[in-house]
């Protein structure tokens, strides 16, 4: 199974997210802004296999978070995009490289389809 790092401003989306993805079998670790993230992801040693982002948030969107990180050298893991506007935004994503999106508001079925390439990573 997968470690997966969640960050998202909403409480619910988080621990709806965050909770389903353990009882899938997933390691979680579950962030509210992008400044704490990051400051974990700083670290080489915290790797995570996906990080799952929200793109609006307050004081950074996660457009510049997935850049963010893609600039850290360590980074290997797959990154994948919730939002509202992941129509509108198709290009900035893509420019991103972000290869995962999942489309608010999402069911429980489309978290674990994206789920899907990640089930048999080994932690």
């Amino acid at each position: 199974m997968a470690r997966v790092l969640i960050l998202d401003d909403e409480l619910e989306i988080l621990r709806l997210v965050a909770d389903e993805l353990r009882h899938q079998g997933h390691e979680t670790v579950a962030m509210r802004t992008p400044q704490l993230a990051l400051e974990i992801l700083k670290i080489p040693c915290n790797q995570f296999d996906l990080i799952i982002c929200d793109v609006v948030m307050p004081n950074k969107n996660g457009i510049d978070f997935v850049k963010e990180i893609r600039n850290m050298p360590w980074f290997e893991g797959e990154i994948a995009i919730m939002s509202s506007y992941a129509s509108m935004l198709e290009k900035e994503i893509d420019e991103a490289g972000v290869k995962h999106v999942l489309k608010k508001p999402f069911t429980i079925e489309g978290l674990v389809m994206m789920m899907a390439p990640f089930t048999a990573i080994a932690t």
